[in-house]
């Protein structure tokens, strides 16, 4: 009696990293803002031809960069509403300030190592420009969630029990 043969197990193997420069990401966001004045974004998100637009856009303008397709374009996006959403918080809080010239939040040392000991997320913004301001608070301004009251899906209950600000927004 032979038993049946397994299937041989293949190794899943990951994808390579998909590498933004900042070039790429200001087409991104550029693309988004002519889409939604073409009427291409709802409250509830991007409607789907807006990805294909976008990796159209990026293949055309840098045809020798990796290339990215439609997941890794939705995936930028929601990365930079992550840090968007970071970069609003502390310019919204007292002792902090906004560095126009330079897209900067900036306070004194005392303020971030305050704001830091709860909140090590925004450590990344002590010296990181956030270029893409202006633009992306167009593309979300009325459709993302912010602040202590909302609630953002997938969150645990953990950090919904610490009081942390998280936001519940639809999909782009």
């Amino acid at each position: 009696m032979s038993l049946p043969k397994q299937p041989a197990q293949t190794k899943r193997t990951r994808a390579p990293p998909v590498y933004w420069n900042l070039a790429e990401e200001a087409l991104l966001i550029d693309t988004l803002l002519h889409q939604r004045e073409q009427g291409m974004q709802a409250e509830s998100g991007w409607k789907p031809a807006v990805w294909q637009i976008a990796v159209d856009a990026l293949r055309d303008a840098y045809p020798k960069e990796q290339q990215k397709e439609i997941c890794h374009c939705k995936t930028r996006w929601q990365h930079l509403k992550d840090e968007y959403r970071v970069v609003k918080t502390l310019r919204e809080q007292s002792g902090f300030s906004w560095d126009e010239d330079v897209q900067i939040v900036t306070a004194p040392d005392d303020v971030w190592d305050y704001y830091l000991a709860a909140n090590s997320k925004a450590k990344l913004y002590c010296k990181k420009p956030f270029p893409f301001y202006d633009e992306i608070t167009i593309l979300v301004e009325g459709i993302l969630a912010m602040g202590s009251g909302t609630v953002h899906v997938g969150a645990s209950s953990d950090s919904l029990n610490q009081g942390d600000n998280v936001s519940l927004e639809l999909q782009f």
